[in-house]
């Protein structure tokens, strides 16, 4: 199998080649593959346990692996079962399938993983959220400056809480995607704040920053 957060690149070789391949769904995440003529029929299996998942490619008759699969490396039959996926207009498998595949794919094109964690970090400026986790100082230090916490979520794997912020405060992004800071209304840092959005590894926490008042 193949691991969303270890494989190759898609080539354009790939590309062209699945693009002339017929691609059947005959289960819910499972898809039989059909080549050019002379090729071998390939099954490939969608698998998600929880927060992993896996793509399989297999030998239709004979049940072994593809030598690209078993080389953790993408191949044009699993290329072509993923476009069958983004063109269908109802989910073939379901919601969280999906996300996961979208996460492989995102894995698969250059610059995917990097361009995931630049919009996490711009959604996360937006938000009106800090990271649960401290990484050193506490939050009774933001909330003695004026930082209001709100409700803790019910999701005990959150990484984020709402907040209010005093008036004037605002966390802007530095040039590193996965660093921002907390700026007060005088413009000092008083927090510098960690994200990866990356989906296979997302974690987020703070650092509060001592300053004299």
């Amino acid at each position: 199998m193949i691991r969303t957060d270890r494989t190759n690149r898609v080539s354009h070789h790939i590309r062209k080649r699945s693009e002339k391949m017929r691609v059947e769904q005959i289960a819910p995440g499972e898809f039989r593959v059909i080549p050019e003529p002379g090729k071998v029929i390939r099954i490939v299996k969608f698998h998600v346990d929880q927060d992993d998942f896996a793509i399989e490619c297999y030998d239709e008759k004979t049940k072994v692996s593809c030598e690209a699969n078993a080389h953790n490396r993408l191949c044009c039959h699993i290329n072509a079962a993923i476009a069958l996926l983004l063109r269908e207009s109802e989910e073939p498998v379901n919601s969280k399938n999906l996300e996961a595949i979208e996460n492989f794919i995102t894995a698969a094109t250059p610059g995917g993983i990097e361009t995931q964690e630049a919009r996490g970090q711009q959604q996360f400026v937006r938000s009106a959220t800090l990271p649960i986790k401290f990484n050193s100082g506490t939050r009774q230090e933001l909330e003695a400056m004026g930082v209001k916490y709100l409700e803790r979520p019910a999701d005990p794997n959150a990484l984020f809480c709402d907040v209010e912020l005093p008036d004037g405060w605002k966390v802007e992004p530095t040039d590193h995607s996965m660093w921002s800071k907390l700026i007060d209304d005088k413009g000092r840092e008083r927090a510098s704040i960690f994200y990866k959005a990356a989906f296979y590894d997302r974690d987020a926490f703070i650092n509060v920053t001592k300053t004299e008042d």
